[in-house]
């Protein structure tokens, strides 16, 4: 892929392939289910693993079923379109996970944590938008949690039960590269139920951003199945961990 390529605006299916060039080691970004990524190291590149290619049983059998109750009632305030946060969300604490980090904060979520450690349930407001955005990208890539973000935090599409499946023959981020938010490019309404939310990350030694559409779901926000992709990021507002 050219940088003409990665510096178009033109939304990806989930279940695109891209080679994205974000580091000496080449990383690969595999889009799938809910619009976000997996990081899946190319067979060879540098600091791959022999096991980034070869399944595990662990790998290849199913997750705990995740509960999927219902959120607590959420405090909300109410949209329009143009909305937008001119500063990052603020008093947001970060947890450390394995690759990545949980944002929250207080009274905006997350709300709810599965038995496998997922989190999920957010405030209908600009900030909560922002803080499912980045927890849904940390979640992706922990090898523990990727398949309930897919279930949970995704708008489901045909198609997402084969890629669930292809994903645990294959195995999630098992070279254990880092993921890291550090900044918002913006968090705008488009509707009283939708929200773009620009995310700035650092995998490897690398920068890239991503816009993320979200859709209100009557009790949560879920990530819908396209993802923009920008190499060049000029200006960001500072957050992360």
């Amino acid at each position: 892929m050219t940088d003409a390529d990665t510096n178009t605006k033109n939304p990806t299916p989930w279940y695109g392939r891209f080679g994205f060039v974000v580091s000496a080691a080449l990383i690969a970004l595999l889009v799938v289910g809910g619009g976000y990524l997996l990081i899946v190291r190319p067979a060879g590149a540098p600091g791959a693993s022999p096991s980034a290619a070869t399944p595990s049983a662990a790998s290849s059998s199913p997750s705990a079923s995740p509960t999927g109750e219902g959120c607590p009632p959420p405090a909300t305030e109410e949209l329009r379109a143009g909305m937008t946060l001119q500063t990052a969300p603020k008093d947001t604490k970060w947890t450390p996970l394995r690759y990545s980090s949980i944002a929250s904060i207080d009274g905006q979520g997350p709300a709810r944590t599965e038995t496998s450690g997922y989190r999920r349930c957010y405030a209908h407001t600009l900030n909560g938008a922002a803080l499912a955005a980045a927890n849904y990208s940390a979640q992706i890539v922990d090898p523990d949690l990727w398949e309930d973000a897919l279930r949970l935090g995704a708008v489901q599409e045909p198609g997402m039960e084969e890629q669930i499946t292809k994903m645990r023959n294959e195995g999630v981020n098992r070279a254990g590269d880092k993921f890291t938010v550090v900044g918002l490019t913006q968090v705008t309404a488009t509707s009283a139920d939708s929200v773009t939310v620009g995310l700035v990350l650092v995998v490897g030694d690398g920068t890239v951003g991503a816009d993320l559409a979200l859709q209100w779901d009557g009790q949560d926000w879920r990530t819908q199945p396209r993802v923009d992709f920008q190499k060049n990021i000029d200006d960001y507002m500072t957050w992360g961990s």
